[in-house]
């Protein structure tokens, strides 16, 4: 007897999208009679060795294989922690995980023996998977079709970023101060990019163009590389860049826009184009968030904001006067000051209504990115800090206003912070 893989997440790629299905074909040579059924043991690595997680035990289909979902397990490895500052302007991200599975078969020698493990065994180990999806909504599956971001000779790939997302280039406004980064997979097959090209434009045309190679930052092993974080805001390029690669390099003078380009030879990605704005408005709030392709992002909103306080609370009566304390000397009385009905609020819940300002048709995708996101963070609303804090996108739907053009917009939504207000105690 011998078993085999048939089929992988992917044979291109070498680290794969966990929200993505995660399906393994397997087919054994002999399937026995009695209780026969696949096995899979699914180990995890925690930084020194491999530590089992689970054994999954399923029955063979019409065609005597095994059809495994690994998703939905391997999901739960993942963490996402708010991206820090860096010293480089490129840093691996850390958010892949290491997983080695180890394909099995049993079955029973008679119709009333139990299950015994079948000798045979097959191993896929030291495989990649990053916390994010790749397929586009509509799209069906099939093996090596969610390749969007592998950045792997291309011109629809793409860093993982809503931007645009699925129809667009990827835009983005960005102050000459601001920081920022965007994170990408860096797939290490034969295919994959080596460089990335920062372009320079201003008011006459071309700046500058210069190519920044990927492997000098790709440190360390393979899981910590599987995505990489690039400090591509204006401020990040000037503190970390070298030469015309830094926004206030002679050559740039004058930028008004610079975009980004990851290349094979002379095979480019997707364009994601950085324009220059001056804007700024009293009651800007900056949101940054885990996409659904496993990076992070951030968005400045310019319109008004609004509170709205909604409390919770019980009442109950109390009798005035000095019931208790009246005496012979002193006469039952009570003042204008007692108090019949009382109240004490259970809870308080702040919801802050917050307008994005007028939006561009290639952030339609970042905005419903940000509304289904699983970890957001935004600055306190009540205060200038710049200081970003955990936050709930409180929206059950994104309300839409029309501007005068089409491709123009601002949405509305709800949102308050993870830590709400406490009330007072008596």
């Amino acid at each position: 007897m011998a078993i085999s893989i048939t089929q992988r997440p992917s044979t291109i790629l070498d680290t794969y999208p966990v929200y993505d299905p995660v399906i393994y074909v397997v087919k054994e040579t002999s399937v026995g009679t009695y209780k026969f059924s696949y096995t899979c043991t699914i180990e995890h690595y925690n930084g020194s060795t491999y530590v089992a997680a689970a054994t999954l035990r399923i029955p063979k289909n019409s065609e005597d294989v095994g059809v495994f979902d690994l998703a939905e397990i391997l999901q739960a490895y993942f963490t996402h922690t708010l991206p820090a500052e860096s010293a480089a302007i490129m840093a691996p991200a850390e958010s892949a995980q290491r997983f080695k599975f180890t394909f099995g078969s049993e079955q029973a020698a008679t119709a009333t023996g139990a299950p015994i493990a079948n000798a045979s065994t097959v191993i896929d180990t030291d495989q990649l998977f990053y916390s994010g999806q790749a397929l586009k909504d509509t799209s069906g599956y099939a093996e090596n079709s969610n390749n969007s971001f592998a950045l792997d000779n291309s011109a629809t790939d793409r860093m993982l970023t809503s931007s645009g997302w699925p129809q667009y280039n990827p835009r983005y406004d960005v102050r000459a101060d601001e920081k920022g980064s965007i994170d990408f997979v860096y797939d290490q097959t034969t295919d994959a990019a080596t460089k990335v090209r920062i372009t320079y434009y201003g008011a006459s045309g071309l700046l500058s163009a210069t190519d920044i190679t990927l492997a000098t930052y790709a440190t360390g092993s393979a899981q910590e590389n599987a995505v990489m974080r690039f400090y591509c805001y204006p401020q990040d390029l000037d503190d970390h860049g070298a030469g015309a690669v830094r926004p206030s390099d002679a050559g740039n003078s004058g930028w008004t826009r610079y975009t980004l380009q990851f290349r094979k030879a002379v095979n480019e990605s997707v364009t994601h184009t950085f324009y220059l704005t001056d804007q700024c408005a009293p009651q800007e709030l900056r949101f940054q968030w885990l996409n659904q392709f496993g990076g992070w992002e951030q968005m400045y909103t310019t319109g008004n904001w609004r509170v709205r306080n909604t409390y919770t609370d019980k009442r109950y009566e109390t009798v005035r006067g000095n019931w208790f304390t009246t005496s012979g000397t002193t006469n039952f009385a009570y003042s204008a000051q007692d108090r019949g009905t009382n109240r004490m609020v259970t809870s308080l819940q702040r919801t802050f209504n917050v307008a994005t300002g007028v939006r561009i048709k290639e952030d339609n995708g970042a905005i419903e990115s940000l509304l289904r996101s699983r970890s957001v963070f935004v600055t306190n609303p009540e205060s200038d800090s710049p200081t970003l804090l955990p936050c709930v996108i409180d929206a059950k739907s994104l309300n839409v206003i029309e501007q005068f053009h089409p491709e123009i917009r601002e949405y509305t939504f709800d949102m308050m912070l993870s830590n709400q207000p406490q009330p007072m105690t008596l």
